[in-house]
């Protein structure tokens, strides 16, 4: 059970509308949704009832109110309690990372800074979907965040933003696929193909090629979730594709690659708290944006 998927049942609790608890938790009503209908799921019971003009707890949802709040305060100062032994570690600098940024550009840059400006310090590395990572920044879950997304409209004005990069996406596939002999690839040549995606599959706001697809709006075909280490080996014997962002294309036996014709680029950011003045913060954002 997530704790997310708590937080969010709470908030709608709290304020009786889905909007709202979306607002106060700085994500979308989609996402409060979605997090409502998997804990309904894991519990095997509606929560809530649901019409166009109000939403109220069910009996059950009012049982469980209590617990879910006892499990959400006891996160809060549990985190607390650590955070308290984090900050007393100055060289310690919590990073977030979506499963792309971790592999990308901003890797590299983590690296440098380590290499050349601040050696001793300590990483610790959060990896989550771009919107938990937002999530985790205002909690102070963490202290800085790398997201790759085709919306920067998701970071809430509270953040700094630094553009670190943006770049295209490609769509890589065996040397033999039938789509290997177009130069290009458009949203009407990938529609019936079947994904396979790293770890576990992008959001169309971290993936061009989903976006499109969330825009028709159709699902995509996806084979399987494979470890993102393995996942050009499987593409060699198998008529499927998969999304790859621009700096991750390179040469592999038997693998090709074919440019995603979509409007815009993903855009690689840089966020930090406005209010975070640590010096270990604030020199590594500055590093980052020199």
């Amino acid at each position: 059970m997530l704790i997310e998927s708590l937080q969010a049942f709470v908030a709608v609790a709290d304020s009786g509308s889905f909007t709202q608890a979306a607002d106060a938790l700085f994500v979308n009503q989609s996402v409060i949704s979605r997090r409502v209908q998997a804990l309904e799921k894991e519990l095997e019971t509606q929560l809530f009832e649901r019409n166009s003009r109000h939403v109220s707890l069910t009996e059950d949802g009012r049982a469980f109110l209590p617990y879910a709040q006892r499990a959400i305060n006891a996160q809060r100062d549990g985190m607390n309690a650590l955070k308290g032994r984090t900050l007393r570690k100055s060289n310690r600098l919590r990073i977030g990372f979506n499963h792309l940024t971790q592999t990308s550009a901003s890797a590299k840059l983590l690296a440098q800074f380590h290499k050349e400006v601040a050696p001793s310090t300590d990483f610790g590395i959060v990896e989550n979907d771009d919107e938990l990572l937002v999530e985790n920044l205002l909690a102070g879950n963490i202290d800085c965040a790398f997201l790759l997304t085709t919306d920067i409209g998701i970071v809430p004005a509270s953040l700094n933003m630094h553009i670190v990069t943006t770049m295209r996406e490609f769509i890589a596939m065996r040397a033999g696929h039938h789509l290997a002999e177009k130069e290009s690839l458009t949203m009407e040549d990938v529609r019936n193909e079947e994904f396979i995606f790293p770890v576990r599959q992008p959001s169309p706001i971290s993936s061009l090629t989903l976006r499109e697809f969330a825009r028709l709006p159709i699902q995509p075909k996806m084979r399987f979730v494979i470890h993102g280490g393995a996942i050009f080996e499987v593409l060699k014997y198998m008529d499927c594709v998969t999304c790859v962002t621009e700096d991750l294309v390179r040469e592999a036996p038997g693998v090709v690659y074919r440019p995603f014709e979509s409007p815009g680029r993903l855009t690689c950011l840089f966020l930090w708290k406005e209010d975070d003045i640590r010096p270990l913060v604030t020199q590594f954002a500055d590093f980052i944006q020199s």
